[in-house]
């Protein structure tokens, strides 16, 4: 007889979205919609041509991705320019980039309402020449956005270390902004935060290579070299930096050195004397990376990443609380919240072990095992993605066979790195069984982002 082991057991979610996530992207932008707990991805490199499409994910638990085609003339597709939430007009603001034959000076907004709309903006006065790898911060005081360094082109040694703002009011308008002090050099590839408490703008690093922090004050319009104690990050590019708000702190993730990609994690503390520290989070970390996209995300405390190079699809976060933790948040795997009833087994039945997914509409996949003895069996479910694979694996018994009155079956299934631990740092394979007359049950828990595998320990009494 064949009994159907994992048919009510195996209920397996892979939540990956119904409509699909981005490919590979690179040298995108993200922003972080507070009024609606999702993170707004636009543009980027696919490895191929220049992308013009607006991607949101919902950051709860399951992440979802949801691609979105608004109304009105969309921007031509493109890559390393910036993109800036104004919470004042619920709006994304996109400028310049890499579009068709070169870079653009173009401003765009994308109204983040229930229906979304595209807008040219032609704000009044001379805007800023045309540039790529520059960086955007939001200054919420006096309701502007600030425009600061960049490049012409990559075959180009035209950089920037200029300052534009550019006025979010009903009527937009570009001014050039002319700090007091020594700039700091022209740069590319840097990264810029907003510091809120000290009404500045900080910014970091970038091309050529250096590890140096700037700070341009805003209610004096002047610029300083921050003097940092700490030993500092590695002199960098093309990496990505956000302002975490509860610890005051600037959180630094990946990059580039030239000739090599980080994935390491650096803390800037703002209070007092800004001091660097390096961060070393539980958890199997992102592969190293450089041209990708972060976003804080408040509700959560966590920073979320996304895209780079070398490719990478998978969305990441980093949990600041209770203590800092990586984890990939898509696919999320979830099991069923009942017991388990399995008939008892007799040696010689045949035990079928299927898995299906109709949320993503992958193929049930279906194997199965002899019960030749009352030696321990696994079941293992590799679960990667959109591909599954079931194998079974009979194992040596602890004792001898003829000593034991059941048959131990343990159901392992893993996504991503097997090795890694679950989400409060404990080895996710613990679980409690509760007995019964003639089978074990067992009650089963779901898997949230950044849990990579689960062990089910299964006992069926041999009848």
């Amino acid at each position: 007889m064949t009994t159907p082991l994992l048919a009510a057991f195996l209920d397996i979610i892979l939540c990956a979205p119904a409509s699909g996530q981005p490919g590979p992207l690179e040298r995108h932008s993200a922003v972080y919609d507070a009024s609606r707990d999702r993170m707004v991805v636009f543009g980027g490199y696919d490895g191929t041509d220049q992308k013009h499409d607006i991607w949101t994910t919902s950051i709860a638990n399951p992440l979802r991705w949801d691609h979105v085609i608004p109304l009105g003339n969309s921007p031509s597709g493109r890559f390393s320019h910036t993109a800036t939430w104004d919470p004042s007009s619920n709006r994304m603001v996109v400028f310049g980039g890499w579009s068709g034959s070169g870079v653009v000076d173009e401003t765009w907004a994308l109204s983040l309402g229930t229906v979304p709309e595209w807008t040219r903006l032609l704000p009044t006065g001379k805007p800023p020449p045309a540039r790529q790898f520059h960086t955007a911060v939001s200054d919420p005081v006096r309701n502007r956005i600030l425009i600061f360094g960049g490049e012409e082109s990559g075959l180009s040694t035209v950089t920037f270390n200029d300052v534009w703002a550019l006025s979010l009011d009903e009527s937009p308008r570009w001014d050039l902004i002319v700090p007091k002090g020594a700039p700091p050099s022209k740069r590319t590839a840097h990264s810029a935060i907003y510091d809120p408490l000290r009404d500045r703008m900080l910014v970091f690093g970038g091309f050529r290579l250096n590890n140096e922090v700037w700070e341009l004050s805003l209610a004096d319009t002047a610029w300083r070299l921050l003097t940092t104690t700490g030993t500092p990050p590695s002199r960098r590019s093309e990496h990505a930096a956000i302002y975490d708000p509860i610890r005051d702190r600037m959180i630094v993730f990946g990059g580039s050195e030239g000739n090599r990609r980080l994935n390491d994690v650096w803390a800037l503390s703002l209070a007092g004397t800004p001091a660097w520290s390096v961060i070393y989070p539980d958890g199997a970390p992102p592969a190293s990376r450089s041209l990708h996209s972060a976003i804080y995300d408040s509700l959560r405390d966590a920073m979320v990443t996304f895209g780079g190079f070398p490719a990478d699809t998978q969305t990441w976060a980093l949990a600041f609380a209770p203590a800092p933790l990586w984890s990939p948040s898509q696919p999320v795997l979830a099991l069923s919240t009942f017991n388990l009833l399995l008939p008892s087994i007799t040696i010689g039945d045949t035990v079928s072990v299927s898995l299906s997914n109709p949320d993503i509409q992958i193929a049930t996949l279906t194997d199965g095992f002899t019960v030749e003895s009352a030696a321990p069996y696994e079941v293992r479910v590799n679960a990667l993605e959109h591909a599954s694979r079931i194998e079974v694996e009979r194992c040596t018994p602890d004792v001898d066979a003829a000593d034991q009155d059941e048959i131990a079956i343990a159901i392992h299934i893993a996504q991503g790195n097997p090795a890694a631990r679950g989400l409060d740092g404990a080895d996710p394979r613990g679980s409690t069984r509760e007995g019964s007359s003639d089978i074990e049950r067992q009650r089963s828990r779901q898997i949230e982002a950044g849990a990579h595998q689960i062990e089910v320990a299964i006992a069926i009494d041999i009848a």
